[in-house]
């Protein structure tokens, strides 16, 4: 239970500097870079496995449950997650009188329930922007026999304080991670 708790904010945390984009421009006006580190991926994401509770109770999580509101446009309404951790993801916004959709992804296919109330099968990028989604809130890049995926360690971003990871999840569009 207490990882349930955490993780979740520790995903928010990390899917915003997933979205960070670029290095920084430093004071000089130059960009900071990425420079190898004196640690290896292994222990990068021991250390990550750590941060979020342990390997053994990570591994009990069987699923995750999130709920919230949102706020956008002036209207307000509800966003709600399921994650499993075989790749199960399944996420529901609704702004009434405006807006209701559901995605749905299995582990393999995904489908979207739009406005209208139509089905429609993922595909592009919005199936690969699921699939990758669901590979990170799985922990797939952390376990083997989840959805499959490579890991590349990139180095150490001195300008951010953070070593940098690339999840590449097998169908799914890749992610950069900064892990402090």
């Amino acid at each position: 239970m207490e990882s349930t708790i955490w993780k979740p904010l520790t995903i928010a945390v990390i899917c915003a500097v997933s979205f960070a984009g670029p290095p920084s421009p430093d004071p000089q006006g130059g960009l900071t870079t990425i420079s190898p580190a004196a640690i290896s991926k292994d222990e990068v994401l021991s250390r990550w496995t750590e941060a979020l509770g342990g390997r053994e109770k990570l591994q009990n999580v069987r699923a995750i449950h999130l709920r919230g509101t949102i706020e956008t446009g002036g209207r307000k309404g509800s966003y709600e997650r399921w994650t499993g951790m075989r790749g199960e993801l399944r996420t529901a916004v609704d702004l009434p009188g405006g807006y209701r959709q559901t995605a749905v992804f299995d582990g393999r296919q995904g489908w979207i329930q739009d406005p209208s109330g139509t089905v429609h099968e993922l595909t592009g990028d919005m199936f690969r922007s699921m699939v990758s989604s669901a590979y990170e809130v799985s922990d797939s890049f952390l376990f083997s026999g989840r959805l499959p995926g490579r890991v590349e360690f990139l180095g150490q971003d001195a300008g951010q304080g953070a070593y940098v990871l690339r999840l590449e999840p097998e169908n799914g569009t890749a992610l950069t991670v900064f892990v402090s």
